[in-house]
């Protein structure tokens, strides 16, 4: 009986290892590509570089025009990145979800939400800026 507990219990931490290293493996693939599409905000050729890692579905929509549009716009309404953390990762069965709290030179701190396909898989489908709000309190 003690013998049947222990493997069990074995085979148990096992599996909850490898899935963790699944789970690690992706975390790491996608956090790459954030980086990646980070690096290409804040460089001249942005367009060239993120484009590998855009799903298909958005490498149809998103042009080199559209991209720079976009980088001109995170730059006039931000300013230029100063620091970016990861907040969170949401896991579904459809895709994966990251959450970043970043603070940029003007002082704006701001949400960047990139949603991926299953365990990063595809690369990056979508991702969004939103500036966040921290009320003041009243005196």
């Amino acid at each position: 009986m003690k013998k049947l507990i222990v493997a069990t219990l074995l085979s148990l931490s096992l599996c909850g290892s490898v899935m963790a290293s699944t789970n690690g493996d992706a975390l790491s693939k996608e956090e790459g590509q954030v980086q990646t599409l980070m690096t290409a905000f804040s460089s001249s050729s942005g367009y060239d570089t993120v484009k590998p890692v855009l799903a298909k579905s958005l490498g149809n929509v998103m042009t080199a025009q559209n991209f720079a549009k976009m980088q001109q716009q995170v730059k006039q309404n931000f300013g230029n990145q100063k620091e970016m953390k990861l907040a969170a990762l949401e896991k579904f069965d459809q895709g994966d979800r990251l959450t970043y709290i970043m603070s940029y030179s003007n002082n704006t701190i701001v949400r960047l939400v990139v949603i991926f396909g299953p365990n990063g898989r595809d690369g990056i489908r979508s991702f969004t800026f939103a500036p966040m709000q921290v009320k003041q309190e009243k005196k």
